[in-house]
């Protein structure tokens, strides 16, 4: 589900599981909904424009089997099986760079002055760092959208960041504006999860401007 939730697709690529239950009868379709607090899960067999949807209490389950399940391994993992990234999630090195001048061009436009996005990096990235890098830069995008919504913080922003330098931090995180540089280093104690949310990033990028 949090493949699922965190895909960029209008449509996302939903898991394709077989459930059993603990009379021998057997479930199959597409992960719809999971929901832990009513003990309840959906499913849906897909076919083309046509829908249909079983309704399963967790209580009875007994076994579950996820198909093709590669593409889930990463999450599953909480990151730790790093193979199962390259072709799942993790963007190329041409993507990378494009994503980093979509979202520049995007931020200079929202702040009225031009706002540039360079990532710190000292070696040939690997697949983890090129997710990792992903993660920071929509999340300082969606932190940097909030603040420039208040027409005070646009002001503040416009008039102290040119330039923003993102890394990847081994240990504690470190965000600082020097000269109108914001330097943002964001550690991942879990591989595919940033040690800082989006609130707590807007919160300290604001409280330096």
């Amino acid at each position: 589900m949090e493949s699922v939730s965190e895909s960029p697709k209008e449509r996302p690529e939903l898991p394709l599981v077989t459930i059993y239950n603990h009379t021998g009868n057997s479930f199959y379709g597409n992960l719809l909904k999971y929901n832990a607090t009513e003990g309840l899960l959906i499913l849906a067999e897909i076919e083309n424009s046509e829908v249909s949807l079983q309704y399963i209490s967790t209580a009875g389950i007994q076994n579950l089997r996820i198909h093709q399940s590669s593409k889930y391994l990463w999450t599953l993992s909480d990151g730790n099986l790093a193979f199962f990234l390259e072709n799942n999630q993790a963007p190329s090195n041409l993507e990378l760079k494009a994503l980093v001048q979509k979202k520049s061009e995007l931020l200079s436009q929202e702040a009225n002055k031009p706002i540039r996005l360079n990532l710190d990096q000292g070696q040939e990235l690997t697949a983890l760092n090129r997710f990792q890098f992903k993660v920071i830069i929509e999340l300082l995008t969606d932190a940097i959208l909030e603040i420039c919504k208040d027409p005070l913080g646009k002001e503040a922003l416009s008039e102290s960041i040119s330039t923003v330098q993102i890394g990847i931090a081994k240990e504690s995180e470190s965000i600082k504006l020097e000269g109108g540089k914001l330097l943002i280093q964001i550690p991942f104690k879990n591989p595919n999860k940033p040690d800082i949310n989006q609130n707590k990033l807007q919160t300290i990028i604001e409280s330096l401007l």
